[in-house]
């Protein structure tokens, strides 16, 4: 059989974005995943991560992980400050606005998550949690290499 994994997993993320976006408005929350994941991690880490962190969380570059603070810090859901032990390293912290937000979501989410794996049984989601970790490798190796396929 031909399968096409780059296709599928994408066609996957194209649903689950939109979904997850859909999901996210009906409470009346209008963020992008990506910047609900980003206010979920500055909260479970006590509301104060630096740039570096969230690039190295969601595999992305520095220039996407700026632009996307930029405009969550426009949408007042974020506070970048300077680190004082280190000027070149910015704090990032949540505001009043992100942690309600954050309260509406989680149960949203915690839906979604549940809504997803209906019909999967513990041992499918171990199989292929085990298969997505050996793709994460096979594509962390292939950047590594340089694209030089």
């Amino acid at each position: 059989m031909n399968y096409k994994l780059g296709r599928e997993i994408k066609q996957i993320d194209n649903l689950i974005t939109r979904s997850m976006i859909a999901t996210l408005k009906h409470k009346g929350i209008n963020l992008t995943p990506v910047q609900y994941w980003v206010l979920v991690y500055l909260y479970k880490n006590k509301g104060t991560v630096d740039q570096k962190e969230i690039e190295t969380l969601l595999a992305i570059r520095r220039s996407t992980t700026t632009g996307i603070l930029q405009i969550m810090e426009k949408n007042d859901l974020i506070k970048r400050m300077g680190n004082s032990g280190d000027a070149r390293k910015l704090q990032i912290m949540l505001t009043d606005k992100a942690n309600d937000i954050i309260k509406v979501g989680f149960n949203c989410i915690n839906d979604f998550e549940i809504q997803l794996q209906n019909n999967i049984s513990i041992q499918e989601l171990e199989v292929f949690f085990s298969v997505l970790s050996v793709i994460k490798q096979n594509l962390e190796n292939i950047e590594k290499r340089g694209f030089d396929l």
